[in-house]
């Protein structure tokens, strides 16, 4: 009997192909994950045309997709409906590539053992069937266990890769295709397989494993019915193109070496780079590729765009982060491989605290920084740290310390997993050269020195700090500065709070809501205006991963700094030798009792919102990335239906910077550029009227915008990377993928040896896409984003915060 979960249509259409003398029920499937969905439409449309008598199935490497339309047609099985024991566990041992091939022999019992299916065979997602593949079919027909292609069939000695040896190295034949029958000594090895493959489906190649494709080389001794097809037209793929002479544009049909082509493998192909043939080689590139070839490629990617290409994008992989939102690096799936074959609970859930607990035998090095598990597992694999640092020695652990939190990034870490060493580490002890003032009622007990009427970003975090700090002490004033001001300074919300101009500051605690650059010159400044020995703090931002030297130099003027966000504290605490305390803005708004109406669109029509500062630059907010992103979600739907994009600029006149921006947007009527400098409730008006805020930045220090989002209940796409990652979470919003890439020189101040994000536009589109057709979930997102809000950064939780650290250095 055929198992419930296949879908009547395929129970009732398990037909008898009759080749030769042989019944056969014939399966076809394909691997992939959601973001491969197109490629295997093309390839199970092209089995459907030459094997239409064969079961097609899509084994799913993912979890199903309410936006993903899979392939008609064909069963869909999703990995964790396989007999995978501990999947849970399985799916975290792997990266997707790897998972996508350690499931293939579950698969093929699934199909052969508890369906029924007489004969099987499997094709990577990347594959196109050109004919009916008669070799193949009539060797299973005539009793082969398994069916399997060399990559070559004659030498390869050219020193390009691939050739002979790397050949050798990644596995003597190609595991993009594989038929196997249900015989028994098939059976007896997939079992084989399938063992191996639980535990060590990985590419290490110099210890001689490449994914699943290596133990192959065995089964020709394992299983005497095993065939080796040396069919020209079957596989062929980049790594043979050299040794076989294809001629796709045959008026028969493609030829290769006189025979019909069977099935092309596109490896490596990138549909947006034709001219390439695969990202795996330099052969056939560089105008080296014959213009047949070239046409058949082309035709190819027309396919494959027109069948999706690029609209599902990798972000969608359900097993690529931690339940934090945190993505998953290989080295935490290699050291939980290597370390674990057995794990309560979910590894998801609980992994990443574990990696982050005290290694044993190590000690505090720098602050109060325990050198962690996963810390200890990487210098395990590097003798050179293990010589250069000892951490159960506490020169060493601060050695280590300092090194992890600056080189991470290099290894292939999120800076989130960097981040829990860099707070420990900032929690260093205040300086013995620190002053204090006595209390005296004739004081004041803080005084908060910024840009308190500008009407910028760094403006109202000046005001925020001093309406918190106005809870916690019991009395705190403002100094405003305007050095170097190019915004308008006409907010007068904290007015009240301000020296005059002719009144000095008098607060114990001393707080510069100033940026590093700038300290120097307000510290000199204001030098007359303030006490002598008051203890000094700063709350520096800056949007790249590493602070400049100028402005760690910059910080000595101060006692201590106070991180606003663990992005910044990382950039800090292995860099300067002062306290760096995580204290995050209070992100408190006003309540919108009245508001108008500011879009500068029809009262109604529903916009998505993106906002910059021309003098935040430009480059690092990435507007031309969010019009990409807008269209692609948005352009193919009827003019009626479509959202407006609103860009709210200010200060493009001081950069003349806008011209670029407006010749991208010319002519779109969807979106519309309002450059202006509102006043502040305007600002936050224009914020709680949208019905998604996106922001794809390249780096934030705080995301001041996402903030404002979430507090007035509007849902956000931002860029997962930097400050805004304290805030933005897969339970808060829509975090979007990205890639670490160089700093382009002139870019950014201090641009040399820097990185910034660069979002997945596609990404971007596809969350938005989310935000407008799944409501209730954006609703869920929201409510949750409002509740983390508060706990976190809400006015109770900051003061909370500020006290105990004012309390801790003796200052209440």
């Amino acid at each position: 009997m055929l198992p419930a979960f296949m879908s009547q249509t395929l129970r009732d259409n398990v037909i008898a192909t009759v080749i030769g003398k042989v019944a056969m029920r014939l399966a076809v499937f394909t691997i992939c994950s959601n973001n491969y969905v197109p490629h295997a439409r093309l390839l199970l449309d092209t089995v459907q045309q030459h094997l239409p008598g064969a079961d097609r199935f899509l084994i799913l490497a993912d979890e199903r997709h309410d936006f993903v339309v899979y392939p008609e047609g064909c069963e869909v099985i999703s990995g964790s409906e396989l007999d995978i024991p501990d999947f849970r566990n399985f799916v975290f041992r792997y990266d997707v590539m790897e998972l996508n091939t350690a499931i293939k022999p579950f698969a093929f019992q699934r199909l052969l053992q508890d369906c029924g299916y007489t004969h099987c065979l499997y094709f990577d997602p990347d594959i196109e069937l050109f004919g009916a593949i008669p070799t193949v079919i009539n060797a299973l027909a005539d009793g082969a266990s398994f069916v399997l292609t060399p990559h070559l069939l004659s030498p390869a000695e050219q020193e390009e890769s691939p050739n002979d040896i790397t050949i050798m190295q990644a596995g003597i034949y190609n595991l993009g295709f594989v038929g196997v029958s249900a015989a028994p000594e098939a059976l007896k090895v997939l079992a084989w397989w399938a063992r191996r493959l639980r535990w060590q489906c990985v590419n290490d190649q110099p210890n001689g494993i490449f994914v699943d494709q290596r133990f192959m080389d065995l089964v020709p001794g394992f299983a005497p019915g095993a065939r080796v097809l040396h069919d020209p037209g079957l596989n062929v793929a980049y790594w043979n193109l050299a040794q076989r002479r294809f001629i796709p544009n045959a008026p028969e049909g493609p030829l290769v070496d006189g025979q019909p082509l069977g099935f092309f493998h596109y490896s490596g192909f990138d549909p947006r780079d034709s001219g390439r043939i695969s990202k795996h080689t330099e052969l056939f590139r560089d105008g080296r590729m014959p213009g047949p070839l070239v046409d058949f490629l082309a035709g190819y990617a027309e396919r494959l765009i027109a069948a999706g290409h690029g609209k599902i994008p990798a972000g969608t992989y359900s097993y690529g982060r931690f339940a934090s939102g945190v993505p998953i690096p290989t080295v935490a799936r290699r050291m939980f491989r290597e370390n674990h074959a057995a794990w309560a609970g979910d590894p998801f859930n609980s992994y990443e605290a574990w990696m982050h607990l005290p290694a044993p035998g190590a000690v505090a090095g720098l602050g109060s920084a325990v050198p962690s598990m996963i810390m200890r597992y990487v210098q395990s694999h590097y003798s050179w740290l293990q010589h250069a640092f000892n951490i159960a020695d506490s020169s060493g652990a601060e050695g280590y310390t300092r090194w992890w939190v600056r080189h991470g990034l290099d290894i292939g870490l999120d800076r989130r997993l960097l981040e829990p060493q860099a707070v420990a580490a900032g929690l260093r002890p205040v300086s013995s050269t620190a002053t204090f003032l006595a209390p005296d009622p004739s004081r004041a007990d803080a005084t908060v020195i910024g840009y308190l009427r500008a009407e910028s970003g760094v403006g109202e975090v000046g005001r925020l700090q001093l309406a918190s700090l106005s809870r916690v002490v019991g009395r705190a004033e403002g100094l405003d500065v305007q050095l170097g001001v190019a915004s308008r300074r006409d907010d007068r919300s904290v007015e009240a709070n301000l020296l005059r101009d002719d009144q000095s500051g008098t607060g114990r605690l001393v707080v510069f809501s100033i940026n590093a650059d700038q300290l120097p010159h307000v510290v000199e400044t204001t030098r007359a205006r303030l006490p002598r020995h008051a203890y000094r703090a700063c709350i520096p931002f800056w949007e790249l991963s590493r602070f400049p030297t100028p402005y760690l130099e910059a910080l000595h003027h101060v006692d201590e700094i106070w991180a606003p966000t663990r992005f910044i504290q990382a950039g800090l605490a292995a860099s300067i030798n002062l306290p760096v305390v995580h204290i995050p803005v209070a992100l408190s708004f006003p309540t919108l009792t009245s508001p108008r109406h500011i879009a500068p669109i029809p009262p109604g029509r529903p916009y998505v919102l993106f906002a910059f500062d021309f003098l935040s630059f430009a480059e690092r907010k990435n507007p031309l990335a969010a019009v990409r992103a807008f269209r692609a979600a948005f352009g193919n739907l009827p003019a009626a239906d479509r959202p407006a994009l609103i860009i709210k600029s200010q200060n493009s006149a001081h950069l003349g910077g806008n011209q670029a921006l407006r010749d991208a947007i010319a002519e779109d009527e969807d979106v519309v550029l309002f450059d202006c400098t509102l006043n502040r409730l305007d600002t936050l008006t224009l914020v709680a009227g949208a019905a998604c805020v996106l922001s794809l930045h390249r780096g934030e220090g705080l995301g001041l915008l996402v903030a404002e989002a979430m507090a007035y209940g509007v849902p956000v796409v931002a860029t997962d990377y930097g400050g805004s990652t304290d805030l933005l979470t897969p339970e808060t919003g829509f975090p979007v993928d990205c890639r670490l890439i160089p700093v382009p020189k002139d870019a950014y101040p201090f641009w040399e040896g820097q990185v910034w994000a660069d979002a997945d536009v596609d990404h971007a589109a596809w969350s938005l896409h989310e935000v407008f057709e799944r409501p209730d979930e954006a609703a869920r997102r929201v409510d949750n984003a409002r509740q983390w809000l508060e706990a976190s950064h809400g006015a109770a939780a900051v003061a909370a915060r500020q006290a105990a650290r004012l309390e801790a250095i003796g200052l209440i």
